[in-house]
């Protein structure tokens, strides 16, 4: 696989790591071996904070933002 689609409302909820600028880091840093692109399909982020992780998790990992 080359691409990932993360579909996601931007509220992380459960897990090891709950806040989102973690995560971004997070995946971002894992990613830097796999060379995956990152597209992320926000499905309802109701505050302007998690737009912007999603958004700045797409772009640093050479995907697209996607609010339909």
């Amino acid at each position: 696989a080359d691409t990932l689609y993360l579909l996601s409302d931007g509220i992380p909820t459960a897990g090891a790591v709950t806040d989102p600028s973690d995560i971004a880091r997070l995946i971002t840093t894992l990613n830097r071996e796999a060379g995956l692109v990152v597209n992320v399909v926000d499905l309802g982020a109701r505050h302007s904070a998690f737009q912007k992780h999603l958004k700045s998790l797409a772009w640093q990992n050479g995907g697209e933002y996607i609010r339909p």
